[in-house]
């Protein structure tokens, strides 16, 4: 390979076909040279093959790349000099790849990149190794292990056996190569990995905390306001946590997606659970048998709310508030001022997402500041729905399709009518309708090539990662003192609850039509 090369070069000490003629002719180095030119993973820079907004700024927006050339890029050596933008497009790319780029595919191309700048010589080949395998060990930190799904099976890791070996060669020949402080790193990660205990759900451990005490006798609202509303409201919200922090941010790009959803447990189960609290709080109002103690237990709910909004508790307070202002319950004939002070209560704004949810939205930016916080996790998935309509491709301008095809009747490709009637047969006979009908497969030496939609990922990152910001402190680290076990005890897992049919047909006993 000519030393004066743009591409790294390399010296194999191995390598017994060094002055071997008969072994590796001139005509096979061009091609291996060749090759690594045409392979944007094996580049070490790939800032020119991206596409780019055009707009009168010298600095462009980035529009997207390839898959090959994005993975490049956030390996690079040049990641680190830019700055914050490079450390956002990292964590962007990271939290984003899994539904155009599946994890076992990702790490195999990095230790593919990986191999080929081992023996680099040069300084921005040897940082391009180093900032690869930086990499790897970030995607192997954010692998999802042996997890239980909703229908209560056991999902496979997608740290697979083909996955581990090849990262287990890498180790081996890292200390091979004397580089024994990234082969140690990679080996404690992986260690970690594979060592690590699976969860338990955390209905499984919410039971576990009540399994020795005896059931209460009698009705649970009435032995819930013993207690006050704050002391009820902290430990509703140290349940909804222990079903939070469960979450995996990533499940939610799937759940947008329609995908199975066996398959997203955390996000379920903390789905579920939150519909079983509002739920078995309309149930213990409805099964009170004095009017007067269903009017008692619907004000010290109402409490119960505000607390919870004041924890940042969203989830059960916009929930439970739901409940307590549904028709079944407000159809009662409760005194009127009761029902005046629900329509003026500031969880109406929160709950009813008028303009969007603004209220809801300038709360949980504000509460950011002031973590631990849960989200309302239907507006935050509603996001991530809208995030997906736009393309996961881009297409092509017409612009650029006529550039192509000046190129192309330059380079003997024919001329520009034929390039346009060939480009529109490939089009005709893409019938990918999943992947590839919103994309746009665009000619560039030779191969057809899809060019991801950066900006939708950028979408899609802000959204999971306020989700991220919000699990990073759990209420646990602040309440934890005021845990009481007798409240849990009055919940047992919120279990006691029926549905809606039970109880809308209930409130027509309690209080008949035309009453």
């Amino acid at each position: 390979m000519d030393a004066e090369s743009n591409d790294t070069t390399f010296v194999d000490d191995n390598d017994d076909s060094i002055g071997a003629d008969a072994t590796l002719t001139l005509e096979d180095e061009l091609e291996e040279e060749e090759d690594v030119r045409s392979e944007p993973l094996l580049h070490v820079d790939v800032y020119k093959d991206f596409l780019f907004t055009e707009t009168e700024d010298d600095v462009k927006p980035l529009r997207g790349g390839t898959v090959d050339t994005m993975v490049s890029f956030a390996a690079s050596a040049s990641i680190e000099q830019a700055g914050e933008t490079g450390k956002q497009y990292v964590d962007v790319f990271l939290l984003t790849h899994r539904p155009f780029l599946p994890p076992s595919d990702l790490i195999n191309k990095l230790l593919k990149r990986q191999a080929h700048f081992q023996k680099a010589t040069t300084t921005i080949g040897q940082n391009s190794h180093q900032q690869t395998l930086f990499l790897i060990m970030r995607v192997v930190a954010m692998l999802r292990m042996r997890r239980q799904g909703v229908d209560g099976n056991m999902l496979e890791s997608e740290l697979t056996g083909e996955v581990l070996n090849n990262l287990m060669k890498t180790v081996y020949n890292l200390i091979c190569d004397g580089q024994l402080k990234f082969a140690l790193m990679l080996r404690n990660q992986l260690i970690s990995k594979v060592t690590a205990r699976v969860k338990l759900p955390a209905a499984v451990r919410l039971q576990s905390e009540t399994k020795d005490m005896k059931p209460i006798k009698g009705s649970p609202a009435l032995a819930l306001m013993k207690y006050s509303a704050k002391e009820v409201a902290v430990n509703v919200a140290l349940v909804d946590d222990m079903f939070f922090q469960d979450i995996d941010p990533q499940e939610c790009l799937s759940f947008s997606k329609g995908q199975e959803t066996k398959k997203l447990g955390t996000l379920n189960r903390f789905i579920d659970h939150t519909n079983a609290v509002c739920w078995w709080f309309g149930t213990q109002l409805m099964e009170l048998e004095r009017h007067k103690d269903r009017e008692k237990f619907l004000k010290f709910t109402l409490k119960v709310c505000k607390v919870l909004l004041k924890l940042q508790d969203f989830a059960a307070s916009v929930n439970i508030f739901a409940i307590m202002t549904n028709t079944m319950i407000t159809r009662l004939p409760f005194d009127s001022r009761v029902l005046e002070r629900i329509a003026k209560d500031e969880l109406q704004e929160v709950a009813l997402g008028g303009s969007n949810f603004k209220v809801y939205r300038e709360m949980l930016r504000k509460g950011m500041n002031d973590p631990p916080i849960i989200p309302n996790l239907g507006i935050l998935l509603n996001d991530l729905v809208f995030a997906n309509f736009n393309t996961t491709y881009l297409k092509v301008d017409s612009e650029e399709e006529e550039e192509d095809e000046k190129k192309e009747s330059k380079t003997g490709g024919g001329s520009g009518s034929d390039a346009k009637e060939k480009d529109n047969q490939n089009r005709s006979n893409d019938t990918d309708g999943k992947d590839g009908k919103d994309g746009r497969d665009c000619k560039e030496k030779g191969k057809d090539k899809k060019y991801i939609n950066y900006m939708k990922l950028v979408r899609q990152y802000t959204i999971l990662s306020l989700l991220s910001n919000c699990l990073k402190k759990d209420f646990f680290s602040v309440h934890r003192s005021k845990k009481n076990l007798d409240i849990w005890n009055i919940f047992q897992g919120f279990e006691d609850r029926k549905d809606s049919d039970y109880l809308y047909d209930l409130s027509y006993k309690i209080h008949p039509r035309g009453r």
